[in-house]
């Protein structure tokens, strides 16, 4: 059974994420947490109330615009602000045109940022199709937990469902055994001599 404060963290980012997309409005947002984690929660858990989603959305006013900015639609006139150098424009536009980015909705500009850079950590995404948006939305998610929450962890709750970043990268790059077996050879002739 997943813990109170899982369920609340899964809540809150959920909010958030209505939040950035204008729905600013506590009582869809908080109809919004209903519906979602309602269908959800097992016995143990609740949802929040509103008075709570009231609170959260009193944070998230505190957050910067350009931080919210980047949870919203990607946008390319926004490559700035999303860390992009416009001379990927060609790369991201094809990162997000590809078949196998399928999202339901259209990528958010941290989520885009996150493909991107991704796509400079491993050149094979072909196959491994699907990797690549599941990989950037973890990642993205583990950004915004850092901000909704104010905590430098690597560790990102969503759905119950905890993951360190660590083994996230460790999915996209797999070092050689033989380059650290080589350096690791070198170095200890290296102090030999």
């Amino acid at each position: 059974m997943p813990k109170r404060g899982h369920i609340a963290y899964g809540q809150k980012l959920h909010a958030y994420e209505l939040y950035a997309r204008n729905s600013a409005h506590t009582d869809n947002i908080h109809k919004s947490i209903e519906s979602h984690w309602g269908r959800t929660l097992r016995s143990g858990g609740s949802v929040v109330t509103i008075s709570t989603v009231a609170n959260w959305v009193k944070e998230f006013k505190q957050i910067p615009r350009d931080i919210i900015e980047q949870d919203k639609a990607f946008r390319l006139h926004k490559l700035s602000l999303y860390e992009i150098p416009w001379q990927d424009s060609t790369r991201i536009m094809k990162i997000l045109d590809a078949p196998p980015v399928s999202f339901n909705k259209l990528p958010t500009g941290r989520e885009a940022k996150w493909m991107w850079r991704l796509s400079y950590m491993k050149t094979d995404w072909d196959s491994v199709s699907m990797e690549l948006p599941r990989l950037a939305i973890k990642c993205a998610q583990t950004e915004k937990y850092k901000i909704i929450f104010n905590r430098d962890s690597n560790l990102i709750t969503f759905d119950h469902e905890d993951e360190d970043m660590n083994s996230i990268m460790e999915q996209i790059w797999k070092p050689s055994n033989t380059y650290f077996e080589q350096s690791s050879t070198q170095n200890v002739s290296n102090t030999k001599n």
